[in-house]
């Protein structure tokens, strides 16, 4: 009986880690006042839609109604449109647009390949974005009504998870073309492209401060054994930053699970971030500080929250600096006893998921490097994935996650 109890834990424990890293790909912070965030909440039937919650937890709002994954949302350099990736038209994603209150939906890709992960320029006239539409996943950018499509990566190794620098010079991304996942940075035509984390671990998602003096991203390098810590106990993948050019890099957070996919505050002061920790079987949105102290729970719901991006509003923003990064902050603790500040509007409660049980075999570490793909798709691009699944591990996974484990994972 224990036995069972044990293995029903570990395989929710998969499924949930597993939507954390579905690929929120990488964020671009642009100057401005704070405005709402934007994050995907996972539910059946609807699956994932995107909402926008106000920084102190109010104003909860669903934007995206189908039965469709809605994921990935960017918000525009003046606050006005989100940008987003969906299945919604057909078996594959494609790149849309809609504006700030979920109208005006206009799709920007009709590729048969996986178009994901968009990140606007700081002008708004252009979008980068990642797809597999040439054999493997590179960087792409087009106009901000879908035209001119122009390939800025060529590499053998996976190119993904494009975000562009505040002052539209550069933009950073994730690639595995050294064996293991890594931040790289490339001038905004793709010349350039150079290694910034240079670490034998895995890093993404990819995160510029408004000033663009910095960028957050997520790595298990604190991690013991990041290869084979499913399903003995969940990965350690924390929260880091560092400078532009890759030099000082800080750890900003510590907790016994995973924190992941940043999103600075258009301020600068704050980082929104995606949150599995210490008990807790779901993940939620998380705000912090900009050196890691004031860790805050905002989303407090049974289903699952994440891949947050903060709205920029108009005007100049405070006259404060991004903050300098200090010593690691302790994790605020999710379980039972502990008090946490939470958003006060509640999501719906999720209804029974669909599930089934899916063995992923011969899941390399990152998927990089030709390993072999699941579900028949292009390779795991997501380098935590392998960290949350492993090889060989069984899974219960929605059938969203199995749509969404072709190659975006």
């Amino acid at each position: 009986m224990i036995r069972a109890a044990t293995l029903v834990l570990l395989t929710m424990l998969v499924a949930t880690v597993g939507l954390l890293i579905a690929g929120a790909g990488a964020a671009s912070a642009f100057p401005g006042q704070n405005g709402k965030i934007a994050f995907v909440s996972f539910q059946e039937p609807e699956l994932s839609g995107i909402w926008v919650i106000n920084p102190d937890g109010s104003g909860l709002s669903q934007l995206t109604h189908d039965s469709a994954d809605d994921e990935g949302p960017a918000w525009s350099p003046d606050g006005s449109k989100i940008a987003f990736y969906s299945d919604r038209d057909d078996a594959n994603y494609e790149i849309y647009v809609m504006d700030a209150e979920g109208a005006a939906l206009t799709r920007l890709t009709d590729d048969p390949a996986f178009d994901v992960q968009p990140t606007w320029s700081p002008d708004g006239s252009r979008i980068a974005f990642s797809s597999d539409r040439d054999g493997d996943e590179e960087i792409y950018v087009m106009d901000a009504n879908g035209a001119n499509v122009t390939r800025l990566t060529n590499d053998p190794g996976l190119d993904n998870g494009p975000a562009w620098s505040p002052d539209g010079t550069k933009i950073a991304f994730v690639s595995g073309r050294d064996g293991n996942a890594e931040i790289y940075g490339m001038n905004a035509d793709g010349t350039g492209q150079t290694n910034l984390t240079n670490n034998a671990a895995s890093e993404s998602d990819a995160a510029w401060s408004p000033d663009g003096s910095k960028i957050a991203f997520d790595t298990d390098r604190n991690d013991p054994d990041p290869d084979n810590c499913i399903p003995v106990r969940v990965c350690n993948v924390e929260i880091y930053v560092m400078n532009a050019d890759g030099t000082a890099p800080t750890r900003l957070t510590d907790s016994l699970g995973i924190e992941a996919e940043p999103a600075w505050s258009p301020d600068g002061s704050q980082i929104a971030f995606s949150s599995f920790r210490g008990l807790k079987t779901i993940i939620d949105i998380f705000v912090m500080n900009a050196d890691g102290s004031g860790q805050t729970m905002l989303t407090s719901d049974p289903g699952f929250e994440f891949q947050p991006d903060w709205q920029p509003l108009g005007g100049p923003p405070p006259s404060t600096p991004t903050a300098t990064a200090t010593a690691p902050a302790t994790a605020t603790p999710a379980v039972a006893g502990t008090t946490i500040p939470t958003a006060t509007a509640a999501l719906p409660t999720p209804q029974p998921m669909a599930t089934r049980v899916v063995v992923v075999a011969a899941l390399p570490r990152a998927g990089i490097g030709g390993g072999a793909a699941p579900e028949g798709g292009v390779a795991s691009s997501w380098p935590i994935a392998a960290l949350a699944l492993g090889a060989g591990a069984v899974a219960t996974v929605s059938s969203a996650a199995l749509r969404r484990r072709r190659g975006w994972w």
